[in-house]
């Protein structure tokens, strides 16, 4: 369906794993130390994996915002003695580490005050592991790129002895690009049966357009040609508005309906969904069912969308025609229903901070 924003394409929390790497990332990043003694004839560190980045990517769209902790797991993994001088394992007393911020464009990101530290001799079973959290908290974000570059810092502290550790760090910096797509700030609207499902054409594809009436009903009557029921039975009018500004949203919906009665005293409901939205779901589509109730008078105001939010009204409706004679003229045939069949249309009204308009409807046929 063209909704009213392409919601987000890749959702970066740790916690949905979409982080992307230069090298496979597991539920925390790992930064693997493998400590070694230096030996006494000066023989350089073995920094064969040293260099390697952890990279972060986001994409959203414009007024979505980031809030996420990024796990940073420090691991000192292995420790090999080279140097064969007696008490050699206390060649180094400490190494620690800790996370800087070098530059950003990207708002909110910072860096931690944690360091970490790993003392010799206190260390226990390899491998010794230590977690520390970036942090980012953006805020509403504008079209456009944005980065932000940290670095990873070591430093070794051996006061006792003049023999430095030397360390084969897996990683030395965490960056992280953002790309913020514009919004569509248009609003959405669509037409489902009973159950949320989306009403199909003659084909029996779901109809995913906005403001579309290509979707189709059967009308049921009786030996009379008295209309007794429709099928699907029960149909939802949906509207789907995202707010891709900074600022909060204050929003009316009125309803104009057309060969359509609200099905049930509580015939309106909305929700507010926070970034990211997951998009036109069933599971989204019974969270609106079970919220903020709008009775059945057509109207329902002062709804609030907060930055980066997207509001989602529906309306549960049936068909006006029950017990009514059937024009004799009505098409048995799906393909003709938008000339000789049952038009059913809502036109939703927005008003407030947002104004707009936006119908959709479908046909009905009779069943033979």
């Amino acid at each position: 369906m063209n909704s009213s924003c392409k919601y987000l394409l890749l959702l970066v929390a740790l916690t949905c794993g979409s982080a992307l790497a230069d090298k496979p990332i597991p539920a925390s990043v790992t930064v693997g130390i493998n400590g070694k003694a230096a030996s006494n004839t000066g023989a350089p560190a073995d920094n064969t994996g040293y260099g390697v980045n952890i990279k972060y990517a986001y994409t959203l769209n414009a007024g979505g915002a980031i809030s996420d902790n990024l796990p940073i797991e420090f691991c000192l993994t292995a420790e090999t003695d080279t140097d064969t001088t007696p008490a050699s394992s206390s060649s180094w007393t400490s190494l620690s580490y800790d996370i800087s911020l070098q530059s950003a464009s990207l708002p909110g990101a910072s860096a931690p005050v944690t360091t970490v530290v790993f003392n010799n001799g206190a260390l226990g079973t390899l491998p010794a592991c230590q977690t520390i959290e970036l942090s980012l908290s953006t805020g509403p974000l504008t079209e456009g790129t944005f980065d932000a570059n940290f670095k990873i810092n070591r430093s070794d502290v051996s006061p006792d002895n003049p023999n430095k550790l030397n360390v084969n760090d897996d990683h030395s910096s965490v960056k992280i690009a953002v790309e913020v797509l514009a919004s569509d700030t248009s609003v959405s609207c669509f037409m489902t049966d009973g159950s949320g499902l989306l009403l199909a054409d003659c084909q029996g594809q779901a109809v995913t357009d906005s403001a579309s009436d290509a979707g189709r009903f059967a009308v049921v009557t009786n030996k009379k040609g008295i209309g007794v029921s429709t099928n699907p039975g029960q149909f939802y009018y949906n509207l789907v508005l995202h707010n891709p500004s900074q600022d909060e949203q204050n929003v009316d919906v009125s309803f104009a309906l057309s060969e359509l009665v609200p099905q049930g005293a509580q015939a309106i409901h909305a929700a507010v969904f926070p970034p990211s939205f997951s998009g036109i779901t069933q599971e989204n589509f019974e969270t609106v069912n079970a919220s903020l109730p709008g009775g059945s008078d057509d109207l329902i105001e002062g709804l609030v969308i907060p930055p980066g939010w997207t509001l989602w009204v529906d309306y549960h409706l049936e068909w006006s025609g029950k017990g009514e004679l059937l024009d004799s003229n009505c098409t048995n045939n799906c393909a003709d229903a938008n000339n000789l069949g049952v038009p059913v249309e809502v036109t939703a009204n927005l008003s407030g901070d947002v104004t707009g308009v936006c119908s959709s409807g479908a046909w009905g046929f009779r069943k033979k």
